[in-house]
């Protein structure tokens, strides 16, 4: 038996819904890996510290979405990683997984400033963006279904990476030496002091 049109509008507009809501993960992830920088280098492993610390918590997630541009956050993190990461293989990996959150990140735009489109015969079967914004792409029930995979899939790989960014920074904590530029400091129970 055939779909209604409402039953296609509304099996289109769930897709967008659970695809837009799908991107908030990937976010999210990104928050992980820049929170996880933050504690690990100054008290050691997140793991436990978000317990034991929570409006530190979110004190360092209200710093990463301080900014709403992607590429300011995106360089921010690659910032913290060239100053914290000795690994190469963790800094390719977040070369890699920065290079897809930029261009997934267009999918995303296209989900969020896109129009419905379709028709009283067919339901709505397309998004398509204004036809003044330059580069922008239409997307169908297909595409979306794929962008919020694809969104889940980030996701779960900026988890990978938060988990082993962190058991890196905690193999490297507390540093060997302290830079001539900060304050001498002395480590004590795994946490610093200043002198």
């Amino acid at each position: 038996m055939a779909k209604s049109v409402e039953e296609i509008s509304s099996e289109f507009y769930c897709a967008v819904g659970r695809a837009t809501t799908a991107w908030q993960l990937v976010e999210d992830g990104m928050r992980d890996v820049f929170s996880r920088i933050v504690f690990c280098t100054i008290v050691g492993t997140a793991n436990h510290n978000y317990a034991a610390h929570p409006k530190a918590l979110w004190i360092v997630s209200g710093i990463f979405y301080s900014s709403t541009n992607i590429r300011a956050r995106l360089d921010m993190i690659g910032e913290m990683i060239d100053q914290t990461v000795a690994d190469t293989t963790l800094s390719d990996g977040w070369g890699a997984l920065r290079n897809k959150i930029l261009r997934i990140y267009k999918r995303r735009n296209t989900l969020a400033h896109s129009h419905a489109w379709g028709n009283d015969v067919q339901g709505i079967t397309s998004l398509r963006p204004d036809l003044f914004v330059r580069n922008a792409r239409s997307m169908n029930l297909s595409q979306i279904l794929a962008a919020e995979l694809s969104f889940r899939k980030t996701s779960d790989q900026l988890i990978d990476f938060a988990n082993a960014l962190n058991r890196h920074l905690v193999g490297t904590y507390p540093p060997k030496s302290v830079p001539k530029s900060l304050p001498s400091c002395q480590f004590v129970s795994g946490r610093r002091f200043l002198q």
